[in-house]
Formats: structure tokens, C-alpha cells, sequence
């Protein structure tokens, strides 16, 4: 049932299909491309290397001798920011009073200090805070550029503040690349239908 499905949606289109054996069928795909990277390879672009990792702020030592062992740790330094930040903010210090008091049962304060609504993270009144998160989650290559509805829901997992969506769709809104491109939402007009010639 499946094939004759696909036969009947491949017959209405005008195409042929072709079958190369093998080792003649020599188009590259992602899948059959092979990552293999030599050590030369890495030898020569050593210092682009370095100096991407200079800009991410990774401390690098090279040696001089053949064998290089490395290691690389990330840490997360938001969660770090944010609870800093956090007891420089006004509200959010006099929310954090009064769920020491127990009268927001909202918010919590959790074992490490840091004021969450429910799971998610208070996010303090600092400009350059959220505008990072904000452009983190609408112009990194993992979001590629939602829109306001979906962007707000992926940040309402992990984030709160007040005026949350407000902020979120002023964002959006004076997005360059979300400004060029705009999907309409109106029906296709069909061929152009010529007017008569007037006799």
C-alpha cells in the first residue's frame, strides 16, 4: 500500500528516474563524505586556531615539542551572572524577602541563592543580560531566527522576567533579517488573465 501510494503521487510529476550502480553514482552527499582531517591539515591553519580560541577567551600554551595533550573545560557562567546581577536588583531583592518570609509562592529560592519562578530562572533588570539572551536565542545558528511566538515559548522554559513578551517582540520587530524576509500570507492570484482588445 505504501509503494502504490508513492506511485501515484510520482506519476503526476514528468521526471525519470535514473539508477547508477555503485561506484559511478560519484555525487557527494553529507552522508557518504568522509571527515577524515589530517594531521598536516591542522599543522597548517595552527594559528588561525589559536587565535579563535584567543577570541573566546581560551588560555592556550604551545609547546615545542611533537605531542600536544590537551584540556578543555567549558563552564557555563551565566547562571553565575545572573545570581550576581540578581542581588543588585531592587525587585527581585524584595521578592527574595518575601519568599524568606513565605508569602510568594511563586517564586522560590533555591539551594544555591539564585530566585526562580517555578524552575525557571529570574532574570534581573540588566540591558546587556537579556539583550544577550534575546539575541542568543534568535540569531545563533541553533534558533536561526524565530519568530516572537516561538521564541517565547523556547525562552519561557528557562527564563522569566516581567514584560517578558513585550521584550521579546520588540526584538523581533527590529530584526534587519527578519524585516528582509517575510513570508506572505495570502493566496497565490494565479496566471495574469489579458483584458480584451477594444475594438
Amino acid at each position: 500500500m505504501r509503494q502504490r501510494r508513492w506511485i501515484e503521487l510520482l506519476k503526476d510529476y514528468d521526471c525519470i528516474i535514473q539508477y547508477h550502480l555503485g561506484k559511478t553514482n560519484v555525487v557527494a552527499d553529507a552522508l557518504s563524505k568522509k571527515s577524515i582531517v589530517s594531521l598536516a591539515a591542522i599543522r597548517g591553519c595552527q594559528s588561525q586556531l589559536l587565535e579563535n580560541l584567543r577570541s573566546l577567551q581560551v588560555h592556550i600554551r604551545v609547546l615545542d615539542s611533537r605531542a600536544l595533550v590537551a584540556n578543555f573545560r567549558v563552564q557555563l557562567d551565566l547562571v553565575g551572572r545572573i545570581k550576581t546581577l540578581q542581588k543588585n536588583d531592587i525587585q527581585l531583592v524584595q521578592l527574595m524577602e518575601k519568599v524568606k518570609r513565605g508569602s510568594k509562592l511563586d517564586f522560590v529560592l533555591s539551594d544555591d541563592g539564585i530566585l526562580r519562578f517555578g524552575t525557571r530562572l529570574c532574570v534581573p533588570n540588566d540591558g546587556d543580560l537579556r539583550r544577550e539572551l534575546l539575541k542568543e536565542a534568535h540569531c545563533s545558528k541553533f534558533g536561526i531566527y524565530p519568530g516572537g511566538v516561538k521564541m517565547y515559548r523556547d525562552l519561557k522554559q528557562n527564563y522569566w522576567w516581567p514584560g517578558m513578551k513585550r521584550d521579546i517582540a520588540r526584538f523581533v520587530a527590529q530584526c534587519l533579517v527578519c524585516q528582509h524576509v517575510k513570508a506572505k500570507h495570502q493566496r497565490l492570484v494565479g496566471s495574469l488573465q489579458p483584458l480584451s482588445i477594444p475594438e
